[in-house]
């Protein structure tokens, strides 16, 4: 360990400038490690609230391959993310003085905006992760895109004690009836995992520590999402009308009252376009080197929900094993009572407000010549 020192001692009275860079690549890499911790506590603690709602060890096995699902598409980008920011911020070390790079993390209210005839989605926790690039005109104005990851999640409950809903079905006998249920309790969690590229304008004022303003759009690509449902109670029945009769306890023909049960599938979503605008403040740890803090707002200007087929229930029966009929997601589905069918939800605007903070190479003020060296020529000449 002494001899480490020592080394480490001899490399930096030697070669300051290398120093310099093996001292910001140290930070780099602490920023990595952190970025990893808090990644892994966030999918965890994603993990243990979906478990909290089911009780039977193939429940929580099934819960955990679901969310396992989106955990791996987010790891595989964010770790890309992550190796990026090392090999940007070596380039932003000789980099012009014009540019700027950047690995930053936020969060804060992240979810999916959208409104039932029982209730609407309520905002949870999210948060974003990515790259930044800056690119000045001038000591004041600049252009900034990159690439970011963000999480979005929202929770939905239905007000109503006993939500009752009907569809169309064929039993094992190939026999058509009407299946019927009536739900109570019943909450349900959403996430939509979107990969996105801000297109913004920069306005800076100051001198080692600077006011900042950007604003401009943002282009949302879907990458993932999924829906978790916990029901506290279902009972179902099926009409037969051909001998006018509705069956209520044949449990092997998925009839009956059926208690704590959860559910699990994925989401798909369009590609979200965002009104973006982040304000805050620049400081100056070194030369090269900057910390941006500020708030951040990302409100969706288009729907992104995917066309709901008709044939897509919110109850739907499983012929081929009654028992284990599923329950589809509120945003994906449609429900029909009095015999007429329509959709919980239309239209969906993914919106985000949070905390932000970034860690900056390079920097925007341009060098100045120094005026004694452009003297120096003029004095020779004369001479």
């Amino acid at each position: 360990m002494l001899q480490i020192l020592k080394q480490k001692k001899r490399f930096c009275a030697t070669d300051t400038g290398n120093c310099i860079k093996y001292r910001i690549i140290s930070k780099i890499r602490t920023v990595e490690k952190l970025a990893f911790s808090v990644l892994f506590s966030v999918l965890t603690t994603t993990e243990i609230f979906a478990i909290r709602a089911v009780q039977t060890p193939f429940e929580v096995l099934r819960i955990r391959i679901q969310t396992q699902k989106l955990n791996h598409n987010m790891k595989k980008v964010i770790i890309c993310i992550i190796m990026l920011a090392g090999l940007l911020s070596c380039t932003a070390l000789n980099a012009q003085s014009k540019h700027e790079f950047s690995i930053f993390a936020g969060g804060g209210l992240s979810g999916l905006r959208y409104a039932t005839e029982y209730s609407g989605g309520k905002n949870e926790y999210g948060g974003q992760i990515g790259l930044g690039y800056r690119y000045f005109f001038s000591s004041n104005l600049g252009f900034v895109t990159g690439a970011e990851v963000s999480l979005y999640r929202s929770r939905f409950s239905l007000n109503s004690d006993n939500f009752a809903t009907s569809t169309m079905a064929v039993d094992h006998d190939y026999d058509d009836f009407e299946f019927r249920s009536s739900i109570s309790e019943y909450e349900e969690t959403q996430n939509a995992l979107f990969l996105q590229i801000p297109l913004m304008i920069q306005f800076q004022k100051g001198k080692n520590h600077q006011f900042y303003i950007a604003a401009g759009g943002k282009i949302g690509i879907p990458v993932g999402g999924n829906y978790r449902s916990a029901v506290g109670s279902i009972e179902n029945s099926g009409y037969y009308s051909e001998e006018d009769y509705e069956y209520t306890t044949q449990k092997f023909m998925g009839f009956g009252t059926f208690k704590d049960n959860s559910f699990t599938g994925d989401l798909k979503f369009k590609t979200a376009f965002f009104a973006s605008v982040e304000t805050g403040a620049k400081w100056k740890l070194k030369d090269g080197l900057s910390l941006y803090s500020g708030v951040y707002v990302d409100y969706g200007l288009n729907n992104i929900c995917e066309e709901i087929s008709s044939a897509k229930q919110f109850v739907s029966y499983n012929r081929s094993s009654p028992r284990d009929f599923s329950i589809n997601s509120v945003l994906n589905s449609q429900y029909a009572q009095n015999s007429f069918s329509q959709t919980f939800t239309d239209k969906i605007i993914p919106v985000s407000v949070g905390i932000k903070l970034s860690l900056t190479f390079g920097s925007n003020t341009q060098a100045q010549p120094d005026k004694s060296e452009s003297k120096a020529p003029a004095e020779n000449r004369r001479q």
